[in-house]
């Protein structure tokens, strides 16, 4: 069920590797309605902030921008109900 808080969370190695997850979890939820998104390096960190901010369902991300995220008190690992380590 969509709430807008954070319900999971997916850690993939690689940008590529959570850009691809976070695709097919979309496909794959259909009309569920989830707000997932993607948190890896090389974007644009204070967007990426303000989405974690704004609420979300799921995260598919790398380990050093979630554990980053979650320094900077914009991703409570403590809310996560369901955790995926994606080990490529």
């Amino acid at each position: 069920q969509p709430t807008g808080s954070l319900q999971g969370l997916v850690l993939a190695p690689t940008r590529e590797l959570a850009q691809q997850v976070a695709e097919e979890m979309n496909q794959l939820q259909g009309d569920a309605g989830l707000s997932i998104m993607t948190v890896y390096g090389g974007t644009d960190l204070e967007k990426q902030a303000k989405g974690l901010d704004d609420g979300v369902d799921l995260i598919v991300g790398t380990p050093g921008r979630v554990m980053d995220m979650s320094e900077r008190g914009h991703l409570d690992l403590a809310k996560v109900e369901i955790f995926c380590l994606d080990e490529a």
